[in-house]
């Protein structure tokens, strides 16, 4: 739960509110309650519905990615994707 520390620390700079690891994860699952509920409400919520975007997996396809090249390798550097997540970002 190291990751969790961090933004704990993160939030707590942000809003003055001092909180822990779990303070944020109580947090997210209210936040994540609410959204389940509203979503139910809104006729959504069942296993069908449950799933991320296409779009926030990122390229997936390699027309997909050719189309984006200059702009995903300007932000790796030209580096490929398990280089870039090696270096500290």
């Amino acid at each position: 739960m190291k990751h969790v520390e961090w933004y704990a620390r993160f939030f707590s700079a942000v809003t003055g509110r001092e909180s822990d690891p779990d303070d944020l994860i109580t947090m997210s699952e209210a936040v994540y309650n609410f959204q389940r509920l509203f979503n139910l409400k809104m006729g959504f919520g069942r296993r069908e519905h449950d799933a991320i975007p296409y779009r926030a997996a990122g390229p997936v396809t390699v027309e997909e990615y050719d189309s984006r090249k200059e702009r995903y390798d300007k932000q790796t550097g030209g580096k490929t994707r398990r280089q870039y997540h090696r270096e500290e970002h």
